[in-house]
């Protein structure tokens, strides 16, 4: 059994939710929602081990950055991508399609993706560079709508091959499983969900036993304006622990001491599992236990993980301390990187010891990989960033060359954001808690200079590049910079009305008229 679904508690509301699912035809889809360190993933975990695998399941766990990180790198559309991984999944439904059925699909899809690349070079090998500054904009708008339409070709054509191959599927019930559907449903379009939905729809209408289950930190949105959503989707919030839970839950990993576990419950975590579960192996690591007494009163999960990570390390002897303080400001690593990176020379045994601690996870975007829990790594990048800014400086450019060395371009982009934004990027991405970071102008002016690069795309979102734009365009309004102002919030407006931001759209607007009435 899996590492980190051994000590299971208090889902019994999201289990009995997944097992009612099948008595009925509608709806067919889950959404389970919480916040980090809540368990959706140790619960599609657990779905996976014990209700798929034990009731022999077709089904596919797979998750959904991963699939915009694969679009991203082949330039496969992010529908198809995202659906294709249901197929490339290592385990589930690899042994309920036929083998002619996937080598078809496979052969399909290459030459499909071949294709569109081969036209679109040959297109873009078209295009002269002669003629004014005009004639330029209007090749260069010629070609990205040329480069669009065949994108939109090439995705039908892939998700014609894909819903070819499971229709091959067997089973009266089948399980696709889609973890961080928050990170997809931000970064695509309006019009790409609803194909995304209306693609799963028509695979419901050939198989009839198909349930879907969604994990994400946000609740589902648009669900009035995707059909598929409105008439299909019901959810279930993962709550924290409560004390009963709690208790047993430290007294599973070990805790004897009941006014400590009590203290955890009511000073600490809050039923919160994963500092929960941390708090039981700092007070495992310390001789005699934490006295309950020394449990202080913090509210904020970082906060505590702050509390709980700084027992931890002052338990550990080096290199291992060294690298579990800095192992979280990699998106992902394995022992040969860090030591790279970190100059160390953790033997294999000290490495397994780093990754036995609940922080560390196997990120689905790199499933043969390690990494630091979302949640602990902005704790911790902050904490860095702000202490050891040196440091940290220093760290990220090791990464950086070692990336680069290693022909990981994107990687190593990622590090080379950390030290020209003098902020750890992922967290401004993904960031939950306002509080944990601080964002001044200057660290803005940057990411704003950063936005318009175009190896940059593979970082930022949509809606976080109408952000940008919007903020650039407010610059420039209190600077007087009309001009600037107006190709900014013009820019602004355009994406937020993509991606269907009502609110990002009227604030625009409203700051375009202040424009106007002051220029």
């Amino acid at each position: 059994m899996k590492q980190n679904i051994l000590h299971f508690q208090d889902r019994q509301a999201a289990i009995a939710a997944f097992d009612h699912l099948w008595e009925r035809e509608t709806p067919w889809i889950l959404a389970f929602i919480g916040f980090s360190g809540h368990g959706k993933s140790t619960l599609l975990d657990w779905f996976e081990e014990h209700r798929c695998r034990r009731d022999d399941l077709p089904y596919a766990l797979v998750g959904l950055d991963a699939a915009l990180s694969g679009a991203q790198d082949g330039g496969e559309p992010p529908v198809a991508a995202a659906l294709h991984r249901l197929i490339a999944a290592r385990a589930g439904l690899h042994p309920f399609l036929p083998g002619p059925a996937l080598k078809t699909y496979r052969a399909a899809r290459k030459s499909i993706l071949a294709e569109r690349s081969r036209r679109a070079l040959a297109l873009q090998q078209t295009q002269h560079t002669e003629g004014s500054e005009d004639v330029h904009q209007t090749m260069s708008a010629n070609l990205a709508e040329a480069l669009r339409a065949m994108d939109r070709q090439a995705e039908s054509e892939l998700l014609a091959a894909w819903l070819d191959c499971v229709a091959h599927l067997s089973g009266e019930q089948i399980v696709f499983m889609f973890d961080n559907y928050d990170m997809f449903q931000e970064r695509v379009s309006r019009e790409d969900l609803q194909l995304f939905w209306d693609t799963l729809d028509t695979t419901s209408a050939s198989l009839p036993g198909l349930r879907v289950l969604l994990a994400g930190r946000e609740a589902v949105l648009h669900r009035h304006a995707v059909r598929v959503l409105e008439s299909g989707l019901t959810a279930e919030a993962l709550a924290p622990l409560d004390a009963t839970d709690s208790n047993a839950l430290l007294q599973v990993l070990g805790v004897t001491d009941a006014a400590f576990r009590e203290a955890v419950y009511t000073r600490l975590a809050q039923g919160h599992p994963l500092v929960t579960r941390l708090a039981a192996e700092a007070w495992l690591e310390t001789p005699g236990g934490i006295p309950a007494g020394d449990v202080p009163a913090l509210h904020g999960h970082e906060k505590a993980l702050q509390w709980i990570q700084g027992r931890i390390l002052d338990r550990l002897e080096e290199p291992l301390r060294t690298a579990a303080r800095w192992a979280a400001l990699l998106r992902w690593f394995n022992a040969e990187s860090l030591n790279a990176i970190l100059g160390l020379e953790l033997t294999s045994d000290e490495f397994r010891a780093l990754t036995r601690y609940a922080f560390i996870i196997r990120p689905r975007l790199a499933p043969r990989a390690w990494a630091c829990h979302d949640l602990l790594r902005r704790v911790q990048c902050a904490y860095l960033s702000q202490e050891r800014p040196e440091e940290t400086a220093a760290f990220h450019h090791r990464a950086q060359d070692y990336y680069a060395e290693h022909d990981q371009p994107l990687e190593a982009l990622y590090h080379a954001l950390f030290v020209d934004t003098a902020v750890a990027f992922d967290a401004w991405e993904t960031e939950e808690s306002a509080a944990a970071f601080r964002f001044d102008h200057e660290i803005w002016a940057a990411l704003i200079e950063l936005a318009d690069a175009p190896e940059l795309q593979a970082y930022l979102t949509r809606a976080r590049r109408a952000e940008l734009a919007y903020r650039a365009g407010r610059r420039h309004y209190y600077r007087a910079e009309w001009g600037g102002a107006d190709d900014r919030l013009a820019q602004a407006l355009t994406l937020f009305r993509e991606i269907g931001d009502r609110l990002g759209e009227a604030n625009v607007l409203k700051a375009l008229g202040d424009v106007q009435q002051f220029r």
